[in-house]
């Protein structure tokens, strides 16, 4: 998944828990790719304009101290912790999903942020 796709998969997951249906990886990674949402090595460019593609919904991201994240979370939100390790190195996941078994960046890191992305109105 090239070196940032940790992110992109923690977004496609965020798609496929709001709408209930299944994103094709390969199809969402094309339209991305093609779009201008991410680069190559699938750094997200446009993680709202991601997530609005494959929902049909408007949506904003906002970034919270681990500390402040609400409990429960707001409805109509879904979570992103960001990891980050002393030599620079970052890894993103879902609360209950990591697409790297065991991850050296979450066991050796910290936990930095939440990405919180809240859903709008149908675009």
């Amino acid at each position: 998944m090239n070196r940032y796709g940790c992110l992109f998969l923690s977004l496609l997951s965020i798609a496929e828990e709001r709408t209930g249906k299944r994103v094709d990886l390969i199809d969402a990674y094309h339209d991305s790719l093609k779009r201008g949402w991410i680069d190559g090595d699938m750094w997200c460019k446009d993680q709202c304009a991601i997530l609005q593609h494959l929902t049909g919904e408007k949506w904003t991201r906002e970034v919270v101290e681990p500390e402040k994240l609400p409990n429960p979370v707001p409805k109509d939100s879904f979570t992103v912790e960001k990891y980050v390790k002393k030599n620079g190195c970052t890894h993103f996941r879902r609360r209950y999903l990591d697409t790297i078994r065991n991850c050296n960046t979450v066991r050796e890191g910290r936990l930095t942020a939440y990405y919180v992305y809240t859903a709008g109105r149908r675009a």
